[in-house]
């Protein structure tokens, strides 16, 4: 029984460390995508960019949610020890290589 909470309470604190971390890569993703991207690089109008960044904020926002949802279907399958722990670590490589990517380009848009 103790175990099971244990493990109950690793998987979803897991899925809360997750959900942070791709919470922090879509705010750092909106910033390069939908700010840096199209005002600094494309140089759109001001009026154009709010519109952009708040519809794209939307679809951003909506892919988030998706993600939470399967990600915690893969949390709930560690409970249950039908998901081999590579493939948690998988999807917490996948959101560092997002986050990471967003961070380099905007330093990289920064840069221009």
């Amino acid at each position: 029984m103790r175990h099971k909470l244990g493990l109950t309470a690793l998987g979803y604190g897991l899925w809360l460390a997750s959900a942070a971390l791709s919470f922090w890569a879509m705010l750092w993703l909106r910033i390069v995508l939908l700010i840096d991207l199209p005002g600094d690089v494309l140089a759109i109008n001001p009026f154009r960019l709010a519109a952009i960044d708040k519809f794209g904020l939307v679809i951003l926002g909506a892919a988030w949610l998706v993600f939470l949802v399967i990600s915690e279907s893969f949390f709930r399958k560690l409970i249950a020890h039908q998901l081999p722990k590579e493939r948690i670590l998988r999807v917490f490589a996948i959101e560092a290589l997002l986050l990471g990517s967003a961070y380099a380009a905007h330093a990289l848009i920064q840069l221009i």
